[in-house]
């Protein structure tokens, strides 16, 4: 998956009246601005949404990772070794790849 390089990172600026909430890349490319429709200038919502953005490269590297790693110990979902929950939880964890990786 190709995306902006380095740490994602999620910014307040409120220089000149204009008050925004960004996603940058470590390099400073913007990455994001999330908009929102409420007038507050501070909203935990949106700072939390913010937040989340910001740490998606790196929640999908771990996914794919653990993904990675119980494949390559010749596991998979299906296996009756597994418990029906750890079924479901493998099976959530690359339908979350997929849809971050556009493959869903």
């Amino acid at each position: 998956m190709q995306t902006c390089a380095g740490d994602w990172k999620a910014v307040n600026d409120y220089r000149a009246s204009v008050t925004w909430t960004g996603i940058i890349g470590a390099d400073g490319t913007v990455v994001a601005l999330p908009v929102s429709d409420r007038p507050a200038l501070s909203d935990p919502i949106f700072d939390a949404n913010a937040r989340l953005i910001a740490a998606a490269p790196e929640m999908v590297e771990t996914l794919q990772a653990l993904d990675a790693f119980w494949s390559e110990g010749g596991y998979n979902p299906d296996d009756v070794i597994w418990t029906d929950e750890m079924r479901a939880i493998w099976k959530r964890l690359r339908a979350a790849i997929a849809k971050a990786t556009g493959a869903a």
